[in-house]
């Protein structure tokens, strides 16, 4: 599956980046911190708001259940005391995918474009978040496509390579989690020594790690 990443898109917000697996894509934008709308003021921290837009037509329930679960994976990411009384708004724009009604496979390519608009941005973060999904049979191994009986599982992983994030689908046992999360390190890993290429394909964590890289190259021209 081609996975290809890019930062500093939009000229008019803060930060933005676009993430794309397979037939999966999506461009994320940050603006703040800001001025915040005074009922959602908070007075020691900063307000994060996520919205989701849908490629086509005006967004619903499933766009409003993708925003609860990603404010649920990338606040924690987020330093919110360096800026309280703020409002950080994360915007998704889901450009094409394979499945609209499939928030499952949209999730991780909305995490890890999220983030990458973050990090474009300046905005304080604990940790870099990586995220993937991972197929299982019914016996628990992993799997290339989704087959019958099995699960799916998106897993989000900080650089130290702890598991932070988690959101299955499907019947497994402990047993068969356990496999999926260390194949959901080996993918995420943003460590040149951890990371490995699958069939001669970049993994997630490569290409997370080479967008920053180039990012950051582009930035310190001026040194030259």
């Amino acid at each position: 599956m081609a996975i290809t990443a890019s930062l500093s898109l939009l000229p008019r917000a803060d930060g933005s980046a676009t993430f794309k697996s397979g037939l999966t894509a999506v461009v994320a934008s940050v603006s703040g911190p800001m001025e915040v709308k005074a009922r959602d003021e908070l007075p020691d921290k900063t307000f994060i708001e996520v919205i989701v837009r849908p490629a086509v037509g005006v967004g619903g329930t499933r766009e409003r259940a993708l925003e609860s679960r990603l404010l649920a994976a990338l606040s924690p990411l987020i330093i919110l005391t360096h800026h309280p009384r703020t409002l950080l708004q994360i915007n998704i724009q889901i450009v094409e995918a394979a499945d609209h009604t499939d928030a499952i496979a949209l999730l991780p390519v909305c995490i890890n474009a999220a983030t990458l608009a973050l990090i474009d941005a300046g905005t304080p973060l604990k940790s870099v978040l990586v995220a993937t999904t991972v197929l299982l049979d019914a016996e628990g191994q992993v799997v290339g496509e989704k087959v019958k009986g099995g699960s799916r599982h998106v897993l989000g992983f900080v650089r130290d390579g702890k598991c932070v994030f988690v959101e299955s689908m499907g019947a497994f046992d402990e047993k068969a989690f356990g496999n999926a999360v260390q194949k959901g390190m080996s993918e995420c890993a943003l460590d040149a020594g951890d990371a490995m290429e699958v069939d001669g394909a970049e993994t997630v964590g490569m290409v997370i790690r080479h967008a920053v890289e180039k990012k950051v190259g582009l930035d310190m021209r001026w040194r030259e």
